[in-house]
């Protein structure tokens, strides 16, 4: 699975903020005789070697290759395991070679053909006691085990690797079968600057799913002019010990992993069912990731309770078939649920899509209400979007109202509800249901907005 090697690069245009490091220094470990000394002066992969070389293609976005078989009868064979496509199975590239040469040279014995890759990037080679270690050959942008970046290194089960940008996970069949039993090891990478571990971060949100790790916040949506709450809006929190809490972090890596669907059902399911715990007649408001929009399966599992609306939130960047959105709200509908285009004002502004499938409710993005009292220039752009809006009967919520003042504001300019800590942070039921609880949404409209 290609991964970038800092925070801001990409596997295309990619360059290590590590200066490369052409000091080589001994080997950790003795080869046996047979193994030739690694190193550049090997001239690659030499004539002795039946190995065929496995080539890992690129199409520009990532590298393709067949999953690959190992045979049962080689139960003490390594090898690399790398996912190149998050719909495919992993390649198993057999380490059965020593040493066994990475790089974009057509001479390795497996060829990686991106120009972030050296021609004669990296090697690993196993001792004479069966141990393994990954050593960098003098490369430009560099190998990592862990994220941490290294000259030589021994490697244990379940390593993952970077050889510039190209991740890949390090299985030995010989620790495999010892630590079955086991707990999994599990590996933290810790340098911003180093490449982060799709494959790891993949195992994580497997179990993040499966253990249902998260917590569901919820944040009031209030009238502007009479302070009643009319709903709120649910937010998951992970609480993997190994996953960011927030929702954008976990979300973005579960979308390179292709499991964002699943889990932004997941996030939801757990949702509804805290949710019966609210009043009576409030409206809960949903997230839905944006690859669901042409799921079939997206309202099939739904278990609304009886006394709640339901309200699907949806991005303004996935707003962009309005003959899908036309078919999605006569499903929801037939339904009871509703729908909020979210983070309107943010980019595009999809007015075409809002005036041929007008939702139930428009969320300004926060950016646009943001001190909004302090921008003038703003206040006719608001206002245009609430004039449009109500002209197709559909209701405005500014988002990310933090003081009195742009409430103020927002309500002048004819927007119907408000959501942001002014009103109330995000809490658990329980907060919400506590009476004496001081989270519990306290908002009296101001004087002159109520006239």
């Amino acid at each position: 699975m290609i991964s970038p090697a800092t925070t801001e690069g990409s596997k295309r245009g990619f360059r290590s903020e590590l200066e490369p490091d052409k000091t080589l220094e001994a080997p950790l470990f003795p080869l046996s005789e047979s193994e030739p000394t690694a190193g550049k002066s090997t001239g690659g992969r030499s004539a002795r070697d039946s190995v065929q070389p496995c080539h890992l293609k690129d199409d520009g976005n990532v590298l393709l290759g067949e999953p690959g078989e190992m045979s049962d009868s080689r139960p003490d064979t390594a090898y690399l395991e790398c996912r190149s496509n998050p719909h495919c199975a992993p390649r198993r590239i057999v380490l059965d070679a020593s040493p066994f040469r990475l790089g974009r040279s057509e001479t390795s014995h497996c060829v990686l053909p991106l120009r972030e890759v050296s021609r004669e990037h990296a090697e690993i080679m196993r001792s004479r006691d069966g141990a393994w270690c990954l050593r960098d050959l003098g490369s430009t942008n560099g190998c990592f085990v862990n994220g941490q970046r290294i000259r030589e290194s021994q490697l244990t089960h379940d390593d993952i690797i970077h050889i510039a940008c190209v991740e890949f996970r390090f299985v030995d069949c010989n620790q495999k079968s010892a630590e079955e039993d086991a707990a999994p090891a599990t590996h933290i990478l810790t340098s911003a600057v180093n490449p982060r571990s799709l494959i790891r971060g993949e195992q994580h949100l497997q179990e993040m799913l499966l253990q249902r790790c998260v917590s569901i916040l919820y944040q009031p949506i209030v009238n502007l002019r009479s302070g009643a709450v009319l709903g709120y809006e649910a937010l998951a929190r992970s609480t993997h010990k190994h996953l960011c809490e927030g929702p954008q972090q976990f979300l973005a890596m579960a979308e390179e992993c292709g499991i964002a669907s699943r889990l932004s059902r997941m996030l939801r399911h757990e949702a509804e069912i805290i949710a019966n715990g609210l009043p009576r007649g409030l409206q809960l408001f949903l997230n839905v990731h944006s690859s669901e929009i042409r799921e079939p399966g997206l309202l099939a599992d739904m278990c609304r309770p009886a006394h709640h609306g339901l309200v699907f939130e949806i991005h303004e960047d996935a707003v962009t078939d309005v003959a899908t959105l036309r078919a999605l709200q006569e499903r929801a509908r037939s339904l009871g649920i509703k729908l909020a285009f979210d983070d309107f004002g943010a980019g595009q502004a999809r007015l075409l899509e809002l005036a041929d499938a007008p939702p139930d409710y428009v969320k300004l993005d926060m950016k646009l209400v943001r001190n909004i009292d302090l921008i003038p220039s703003r206040h006719a752009l608001v206002r245009g979007l609430v004039k449009a809006s109500r002209q197709l009967g559909v209701r405005i919520i500014a988002e990310g109202i933090e003081t009195q003042a742009e409430a103020t504001v927002c309500q002048r300019l004819g927007c119907d509800f408000g959501q942001g800590f002014l009103f109330g942070h995000p809490h658990s039921i329980d907060a919400w249901l506590t009476e004496d609880n001081t989270s519990r949404p306290v908002y009296s409209a101001h004087p002159t907005m109520a006239s």
